[in-house]
């Protein structure tokens, strides 16, 4: 037997009955709807509990988030404690400082945990346009000393390195190496080198090719004209004040032409270039006429002297003939 059913059955026979007594349906009318209010009010309170439940999740999230971050700083903060106990403070990332000024009392290392000097940098460096590098306060010795990069037209820089501002010619640019000065340039534009001499060119057999011998040497070199000259702007770059001895380019240019450059304005400058050897050549040239001229005048020396020997037997002869003449008459 279905009990189940036979419950259901008899719950609705119940409740016809129920609904057939007089006042019995109203009842039950507004016991359903208190009912449904409470169940409005639970669902209600069902929802504020779940809402306040779910503010209090994002609370605490919220409060691990913040949690994390104190750690996260904490861990830091043991770390800079630790680099600063063992003498390094390090930073990590792009780090720009913007104006105001900045002092450092410790050795700073760029992409290096152990500098060893002042500033230690561990890659390349990089200056923005026009702005120096200083050797030393500006004014130290009264005399500034920095690299400057300038631009002039395109393609055209220049990187220039003063070393003082009031042209005393004692101001000068060293380069040393074994603990000696190699070059010195000086700022009345005169340069010296260990050892003086010509600057050295590579001249091994092995690295050169079409090899001949230099023809004409001293007809070129007659060619050129010595002069003296003063400049107009004794101060301009490549000139010096006074009476100066040199080339005029544009004559050099038609003997020369590869000593002979151009800048963008058209203003020509000399480089000389092989005058060793077109020296040593000439010279050779004037030994090779001048030993010609030695031989031709031995020749005319040894003819010279048959010819007084000649003339001497003459005057021998003409000498012995002249008391026979004057015994005949």
């Amino acid at each position: 037997m279905n009990y189940a059913h036979a419950n259901k059955s008899l719950l609705c026979l119940a409740l016809a009955a129920a609904l057939a007594t007089p006042g019995m349906a109203q009842e039950i009318t507004t016991f359903t709807n208190g009912t449904v209010a409470n169940a409005q009010t639970v669902n209600a309170n069902f929802n504020a509990v779940k809402t306040r439940a779910d503010n209090a999740k994002a609370a605490a999230d919220t409060a691990q988030a913040t949690a994390d971050a104190a750690q996260a700083s904490a861990d830091s903060a043991l770390t800079t404690a630790a680099a600063a106990q063992a003498g390094i403070n390090t930073l990590s990332g792009p780090i720009g400082v913007a104006g105001g000024d900045v002092g450092i009392t410790t050795r700073v290392g760029i992409l290096t945990t152990q500098p060893g000097e002042a500033l230690d940098v561990n890659g390349n460096i990089r200056m923005r346009f026009g702005n120096r590098l200083y050797f030393a306060d500006p004014n130290y010795n009264g005399d500034p000393i920095y690299f400057e990069r300038f631009t002039g037209a395109t393609e055209e820089s220049v990187i220039t390195l003063v070393v003082g501002d009031d042209g005393n010619d004692f101001d000068r640019f060293n380069v040393s190496a074994g603990g000696g000065t190699k070059f010195s340039f000086w700022g009345n534009g005169i340069a010296y080198k260990n050892g003086g001499g010509s600057w050295t060119a590579l001249s091994d057999a092995r690295k050169k090719r079409d090899i001949r011998p230099l023809e004409g040497a001293l007809d070129r070199l007659m060619r050129l004209n010595g002069k003296t000259y003063r400049y107009r702007n004794p101060e301009e770059l490549g000139a010096a004040p006074g009476i100066c001895t040199g080339f005029i380019a544009q004559e050099v240019e038609k003997v020369f032409p590869k000593w002979v450059s151009e800048d963008k304005n058209g203003i020509k400058s000399v480089t000389v270039y092989g005058f060793e050897a077109l020296a040593v050549e000439a010279m050779r040239e004037l030994k090779s006429t001048n030993d010609t001229l030695v031989a031709d005048n031995a020749d005319l020396r040894d003819a010279n002297s048959a010819l007084l020997d000649r003339l001497e037997a003459l005057e021998q002869a003409v000498a012995q003939l002249q008391p026979t003449a004057a015994a005949g008459k």
